[in-house]
């Protein structure tokens, strides 16, 4: 920009002439010009407004808290329902058992969900009498077989005490004539009374043979701890054989050995005349 000599006023520095007068303008020196410093706009922003946000917590069921005690009780119940043939244990079952069915029941009655402890506490008590039936039917049976076995021994105990303590070679007994001799395998039936009086009956011949005894203890040198030893001197003063009575009176003697370790007691006889061996087993 330029002034105009003559009226001072700016114009282009293009501009031959003044616009304002038509003066000449060749001849005029460019002047700057200060051009006043543009007054900044300051804009003002108005604050924003700040959103607010609400966050919205679901907050669980009433009922789920309910829910949870009564899965966590129904754990621990099923755990314990195997160990209720202990004693403390099954009072601990039955309370975590009836607490957890109850708190599941609150649970559903509130709208919620977790039924899972109703279902564990369930389980629980099925597997609590599972398992309490089950050892005790087995210990009742030991126990049964065990005083089934206690009632033989202090039967058979107790018979030898009362019958055959004052007469040891006393009893019932199966004979045979082979060391193989049992309750089912047999030829003859003895019979030694306590009072002194024999019955010998022979199955297969059909003979009974019937009178009195004796007996003597014989000492031996044996390692056999539990047998002892005998002189069995039997006469006879009844024999029937074939349903035909025989009289006359007969002796017979025998040395008698008998093993007590077993339940029953067994005899090995040797007649000392004619040295046939009988083997015996008390029935």
């Amino acid at each position: 920009m330029k002034k105009c000599p003559s009226c001072n006023t700016q114009v282009d520095e293009k501009n031959k002439f003044c616009i304002n007068c038509g003066a000449p303008l060749t001849e005029v020196k460019k002047e700057e010009v200060k051009e006043e410093p543009k007054k900044e706009e300051v804009k003002v922003e108005e604050p924003k407004k700040e959103e607010i946000k609400v966050e919205v917590t679901k907050t669980p069921s009433s009922g789920e808290g309910f829910g949870t005690a009564s899965l966590i009780l129904g754990i621990i119940s099923l755990v314990l329902s195997f160990t209720t043939w202990l004693i403390i244990p099954i009072f601990l079952v039955v309370i975590t058992i009836v607490v957890g069915l109850i708190l599941g029941i609150i649970n559903l009655a509130k709208g919620g969900k977790k039924f899972a402890g109703l279902i564990l506490n369930g389980i629980s008590i099925v597997t609590g009498i599972a398992s309490f039936v089950i050892f005790y039917v087995f210990v009742i049976s030991l126990g049964l077989f065990s005083a089934f076995d206690y009632l033989q021994d202090y039967s058979y105990t107790t018979k030898s005490i009362t019958k055959y303590q004052a007469n040891p070679v006393a009893g019932f007994y199966k004979c045979s004539s082979s060391s193989n001799v049992s309750a089912d395998n047999y030829t003859s039936k003895l019979d030694l009374y306590s009072s002194k009086n024999f019955t010998w009956t022979y199955v297969n011949e059909n003979g009974i043979v019937k009178g009195t005894y004796t007996y003597s203890d014989v000492e031996k040198d044996t390692e056999l701890a539990n047998t002892n030893y005998y002189k069995l001197v039997m006469t006879s003063n009844s024999i029937t054989q074939n349903g035909k009575e025989v009289t006359g009176t007969k002796e017979n003697t025998y040395e008698m050995g008998i093993d007590t370790s077993g339940k029953k007691k067994s005899l090995v006889m040797i007649n000392e005349k004619s040295y046939t061996m009988y083997y015996c087993i008390e029935s």
